[in-house]
């Protein structure tokens, strides 16, 4: 299994409140990660067949590139695309010139892209996804959980294994996973703030699993 950190900001290197994990199962490789939350502890899984894992990450660069060009948002080469930042409206003004923060319709064009991400997601061939969330255990404990649910495995094709040792999948794998996290959280939580995410879980990944409480 593989842990991480994540970027926070833009470009400080710093550990992820809770660790993302990647575990490598007999039916391919999954990505489990967790919604920050003080009150409940809610996590979105990823799982991609081995012969897909090139495609996946291809096709989450693919939309990284679309995201640079989007003109509506001010995102840079380099730049995570992270569900939590994402969800709240937050990003660069589209204007270095700008004074006092983001524009209402600017947190909005954020809050859109984070939507057709998660979208996005549910078009991924051979790609399947869930969340489960807990109002008793403790989000690294629900990982564990969602992980004893797995048959692992202890190798894997060499090409695999160097893809997976790079820690460039890794954040790619773990944010991907970060917004079903997130969307699910929503879902469940029901966040007054958040209202206009409530259905965005059942709505953009139809086929996901959940999410379902431990």
């Amino acid at each position: 299994m593989t842990e991480g950190h994540s970027l926070a900001g833009d470009g400080d290197r710093t550990p992820l409140p809770f660790a993302a994990k990647i575990a490598i199962a007999k039916d391919g490789i999954h990505v489990v990660a967790p919604a920050r939350d003080r009150n409940l502890a809610t996590i979105g899984w990823m799982r991609i067949d081995f012969d897909r894992l090139k495609e996946t990450l291809a096709a989450w660069s693919a939309l990284h590139d679309e995201a640079l060009a989007d003109p509506g948002v001010n995102v840079r080469r380099g730049d995570r695309l992270r569900a939590r930042k994402l969800a709240g409206g937050h990003g660069r003004p589209r204007h270095a010139s700008a004074r006092g923060g983001l524009l209402r319709a600017e947190r909005w064009t954020y809050r859109f892209l984070f939507l057709s991400l998660l979208r996005h997601l549910s078009d991924l061939p051979n790609v399947t996804t869930g969340a489960m969330y807990s109002r008793h255990l403790t989000a690294p404990e629900l990982i564990e959980s969602r992980l004893g649910e797995l048959e692992l495995l202890h190798a894997v094709p060499a090409e695999i294994q160097a893809l997976l040792d790079d820690p460039t999948t890794y954040e790619q794998l773990v944010d991907m996973t970060g917004f079903i996290a997130q969307a699910a959280l929503q879902n469940v939580a029901g966040n007054p703030h958040r209202r206009f995410m409530w259905a965005w879980f059942p709505e953009s990944l139809p086929g996901a699993e959940g999410p379902r409480e431990v």
